[in-house]
């Protein structure tokens, strides 16, 4: 049986490690939120959702580097800076980040099965014209 390689401590990047954490908060209360939805029978899965993250400053600076609607295997995801509406979704505790989840709309692309309004931008993808 192999064991695992020392992994040389230099290799450590704390900036990007915090970067990833706070992502993987601003999924999980997305994730969060649109579980609601489905338990209320609003949607199927998370490709049925289109959301928009409201994020404190911080959050935001981290989401600019990704794709939100990939990370968050939705349909449309958005970041916007924060706001003070009580009607977002949020997690006790955690600050700084709400959701908004809505029904996607459009048409299911047959490949990437996103919901869109427009034809899906990948390559090949079937509601491409």
């Amino acid at each position: 049986m192999e064991t695992f390689p020392n992994i040389p401590s230099k290799w450590r990047d704390e900036k990007l490690f915090q970067k990833w954490e706070k992502l993987k908060i601003v999924r999980n209360v997305a994730n969060a939120a649109i579980e609601v939805k489905r338990s209320n029978k609003e949607i199927g899965s998370s490709l049925e959702a289109d959301i928009k993250v409201y994020l404190g400053e911080e959050y935001l600076q981290h989401s600019k580097e990704v794709n939100l609607s990939e990370y968050t295997i939705t349909s449309k995801a958005e970041a916007k800076p924060m706001t003070n509406d009580d009607k977002l979704f949020r997690l006790d505790n955690v600050d700084n980040v709400k959701v908004l989840v809505k029904k996607a709309e459009g048409e299911k692309c047959s490949r990437c099965w996103k919901i869109l309004e427009e034809p899906c931008e990948r390559k090949n993808c079937g509601l491409k014209n």
